[in-house]
């Protein structure tokens, strides 16, 4: 995506060339032109369609934000040849899409939940999980707070980002990469406290 002078963004595509050992974006166009913020393209597995998030601006609290939508379309095509379809409408703040490997499912992350979207039936399901917390540290800690989820190859596990506050300024707070099973079980910890 790329800013407009107005504060919007566009979702572009371009296509990819070798030059001199280097690899360089070339043919870019625009795909998308709505008003707003487009963000997180991404292309189905099969590369038959793109999909991305799109945010309204806020115009109310924060915590009752539903500016947020998710929409696709054809690859490959200027945007004023190619309208865009909306897929779902209602969305918090849209923050990471992964697909499954089926090209069916997508998971949607937005606002503080986590919802798989039917991309053809155009229905979403809500990921139900536990709260998560880190397997190393005493249960009695916050939960974590999680950040970009993407999805296995296999369709079986979530990796992401999780917020931990392990109580000791000077170690184990921040950031760190989990794993876990669609469900939250068997939840691991990647990174290394240090």
């Amino acid at each position: 995506h790329a800013l407009r002078r107005q504060g919007d963004t566009d979702i572009f595509q371009c296509g990819l060339r070798r030059d001199a050992g280097m690899v360089i974006p070339d043919d870019r166009f625009r795909l998308v032109h709505l008003t707003d913020i487009d963000i997180f393209p991404i292309f189905a597995p099969d590369g038959s369609r793109v999909y991305w998030g799109h945010c309204s601006l806020l115009t109310g609290p924060l915590e009752a934000y539903e500016g947020g939508a998710l929409y696709r379309v054809l690859p490959g095509r200027q945007y004023w040849e190619n309208p865009p379809e909306l897929i779902l409408g209602k969305l918090g703040g849209v923050k990471r899409l992964s697909f499954f490997p089926d090209g069916r499912r997508l998971l949607v992350s937005h606002g503080d939940k986590l919802d798989v979207v039917d991309v053809e039936a155009k229905t979403r399901t809500p990921l139900g999980r536990p709260a998560l917390h880190d397997p190393e540290l005493p249960a009695n800690r916050p939960a974590l707070s999680l950040r970009d989820p993407v999805v296995s190859p296999d369709g079986t596990r979530l990796a992401f980002s999780g917020y931990i506050d392990s109580g000791d300024p000077e170690h184990g707070t921040g950031w760190f990469i989990y794993t876990c099973r669609l469900d939250g079980s068997e939840l691991k910890r990647i990174t290394p406290l240090e």
